[in-house]
């Protein structure tokens, strides 16, 4: 392909060579995947302008993604029953601020989640809710939000029962929920948890169906070795471990 695209665009200036669809999804995935061998092939790549309208061309919207219900709507009803549980992990990363404007007429940039619940306020983290098929090495993200520096747990407990019933209209079944050990994460999984009766401490129920609440066993495993580092171990025989 890059041979190809080198010789259709041979002899041209800059602004005269075109390129495929394909070539520019190639150049893309280099440019992500290592930015200095992008660099290294420039050459023969679109420019990094190209790459922006291309990425600024993909429809996205914020909450539940519609690609997800297009693609199950042809997949799920050829799945097995137990093919159909996934586990779902929702996670936050921090953004750098900054409002854009695309051709669509719409600014980005702003507290958003979804169906047209959006505020004044200058979003600087992303959540993200992702599904993992049990039974199958599959992974999809499902939806997206804007925050700004974390989600309020009142909001999140919402968008956690909203995704997962999102989910079981299109049959797909959430059996387990993860996510970290930050507070406003502790206290929506309480929240769910006293509201669906309280009858275990890791369970809580959405349209009759039981959803296993877990924390991510990185995240404990790297908060069992800070409060090793931090504080002292006391046994039964009165021995302290420092």
């Amino acid at each position: 392909m890059l041979l190809k695209a080198e010789f259709l665009n041979a002899g041209k200036r800059e602004n005269l060579k075109r390129f495929s669809f394909d070539m520019k999804c190639l150049a893309l995935a280099i440019f992500k995947l290592s930015p200095r061998a992008y660099r290294f092939l420039r050459g023969v790549l679109p420019g990094e302008t190209t790459l922006k309208e291309l990425v600024y061309s993909i429809p996205f919207q914020t909450g539940f993604s519609p690609a997800v219900v297009n693609k199950s709507k042809h997949v799920v009803p050829l799945l097995e029953d137990l093919d159909t549980y996934v586990t779902m992990a929702c996670d936050e990363m921090a953004l750098r601020k900054g409002l854009f404007y695309d051709t669509r007429d719409v600014v980005h940039g702003f507290v958003d989640y979804g169906s047209g619940r959006t505020t004044g306020e200058v979003a600087d983290h992303a959540l993200q809710f992702v599904i993992n098929w049990l039974r199958k090495p599959l992974k999809e993200a499902v939806a997206t939000y804007f925050t700004r520096n974390s989600c309020p747990s009142k909001v999140l407990k919402v968008l956690i029962c909203e995704n997962i019933a999102s989910l079981q209209r299109l049959g797909i079944i959430v059996k387990v929920c993860v996510c970290d050990q930050g507070s406003a994460n502790r206290s929506a999984v309480r929240a769910l948890i006293e509201e669906s009766g309280g009858t275990a401490d890791n369970l809580f129920i959405v349209n009759g169906v039981k959803v296993f609440a877990i924390f991510d066993p990185p995240h404990l495993l790297k908060n069992f070795r800070t409060n090793l580092m931090n504080f002292d171990v006391h046994f039964e025989n009165g021995k302290v471990a420092k």
